[in-house]
């Protein structure tokens, strides 16, 4: 080939290349050019790195781009403006728009109206869910909403007067944005709806108290209250809200409500804890069952316990009027500390350094002994000789009391701490009964203190007095 052939060759190849750049740098778009008030799609362009499918996070830079149009004019600048949109609605009013999230105004349109943040250097907009207290420091009774549900949808205003409608703007497409503890802006997403959560399986456990008694099924007398607690179970559970309401039967069945068995929907304040049930006190003699619903929220399934003979049974009996028997049983308690040692006796015989405190406890039984009431004293005895007959004998004789103590629903509080001179003493608690409860008391001889003297102890572990010696300065 000649070298004008090559030079020609050459030229045309360079050419090639030049028409083919040019074709490059053309951009050919289909869409149709804004037009005053329109929605302009794909105008909110999200940044990477962001994930597609999910909502823009608040504190999230994204691009604005608007096409050629023949609205904006290279000499007028525009602002942008994060907007309520509520179900993807564009605002028609300025009071819709958040004056805090503005953009601009020096960002000025190209010569053919369309505007690109990014390329044209006028930086990234940040968008934020709104009200916004982080960033903005907006209080929760600002009007303008923007969030991560339909009822909070978002659109940009791009226009030349935020305030006045009436002069040229658009609006971008609606988009989501969700809500953060730092307005950090991440995980970043590209604006659309949350995912939707499919509700998960629950059930329900319960169980009964009253009375003294717990369980799926108690007996009670008659105006007795009884509550019901319930535990939600499931994948989602601990996240749970809604509701709970409990109701009482009387047919097996679970089909007619007892007498002030209806209940109403408890709501759940924290998330996967029911709240129990309003006591419920029951004045007729019958069989009752319980029922509990949850109500089940987006995540959870609704769920019911068992109601029936398989579920909770509340068996409810005439208040029983003939004074049932009672037992009372005791134990001494004492103590004391000495050389920087702590002594503590416990049971039914007791051997104690002198000047060591000693107290009495009792615990009531029997059928009605739950609801028991009255009182029980304690008594101290101590010997004392008795001449007949030219002989001595010892015969035990009441010291005094510890006190009387009152008692309530079966509970017997302790008596009064009692400190003895050396010597050996019975201890005797009696219980004064009620209408529901016979009088009883304790074995007289089944309670023993033992006061020995002061003692020295040696040095080390000690467990027992008798690991120490007398002190003779005593």
């Amino acid at each position: 080939m000649s070298k004008t052939k090559k030079r020609l060759a050459a030229g045309a190849a360079g050419l090639l290349v030049t028409v083919a750049a040019a074709l490059s740098a053309i951009t050919i778009s289909s869409a149709a050019a804004p037009t005053e008030g329109s929605t302009v799609p794909d105008a909110a362009v999200p940044v990477a790195p962001f994930t597609a499918g999910t909502p823009f996070s608040s504190g999230q830079e994204i691009n604005v781009v608007i096409p050629a149009n023949s609205l904006f004019v290279a000499t007028a600048s525009v602002n942008v403006v994060e907007c309520a949109a509520p179900d993807g609605v564009p605002p028609t009013l300025p009071l819709n728009c958040d004056g805090n999230t503005i953009q601009g105004p020096t960002i000025l349109p190209n010569s053919d109206g369309s505007i690109n943040l990014q390329s044209e250097g006028d930086g990234l907009y940040t968008l934020y869910a709104l009200p916004d207290s982080i960033t903005l420091g907006e209080s929760s009774s600002n009007q303008v909403t923007c969030g991560d549900t339909a009822a909070t949808e978002c659109v940009l205003y791009i226009g030349d007067n935020q305030g006045d409608f009436t002069q040229p703007h658009v609006f971008s497409q609606p988009f989501y944005i969700a809500p953060n503890a730092t307005d950090g802006g991440t995980p970043g997403g590209d604006g659309s709806a949350p995912a939707t959560t499919t509700a998960q399986p629950t059930t329900v456990s319960t169980s009964l108290s009253g009375g003294g008694q717990s369980g799926t099924s108690i007996s009670v007398p008659t105006g007795t209250a009884v509550t019901d607690t319930a535990t939600l179970s499931g994948t989602n559970a601990a996240t749970a809200t809604g509701t709970v309401t409990y109701n009482v039967y009387s047919d097996s069945a679970c089909t007619t409500l007892a007498s002030g068995g209806g209940g109403t929907a408890e709501t759940i304040t924290t998330a996967g804890t029911l709240p129990p049930a309003a006591p419920v006190t029951l004045s007729t003699a019958g069989t009752y069952y319980w029922g509990v619903t949850y109500s089940g929220d987006s995540s959870n399934q609704t769920s019911s316990s068992t109601c029936g003979t398989g579920g909770e049974v509340e068996t409810v009996a005439s208040a029983t009027t003939t004074a049932q028997p009672t037992r009372l049983r005791t134990s001494l308690i004492g103590g004391r500390s000495t050389n920087g040692r702590d002594f503590r006796w416990e049971g039914r015989i007791v051997a104690v350094i002198a000047r060591a405190s000693v107290t009495d406890t009792a615990r009531l039984s029997g059928v009605n002994a739950a609801t028991a009431t009255g009182t029980v004293t304690y008594t101290v005895y101590t010997q004392q000789t008795v001449a007949k007959s030219h002989f001595r004998y010892w015969h035990w004789v009441v010291l005094g009391t510890a006190g009387t103590v009152t008692v309530a629903a079966g509970n017997v509080p302790m008596s009064n701490a009692v400190t003895l001179p050396e010597g050996i003493y019975e201890w005797r608690a009696v219980y004064s009964g009620d209408s529901a409860n016979k009088p009883s008391s304790s074995r007289f001889g089944s309670e023993t203190e033992i006061v020995i003297p002061p003692t020295q102890c040696r040095t080390g572990s000690m467990t027992s007095p008798a690991s120490c010696q007398i002190d003779p300065r005593h």
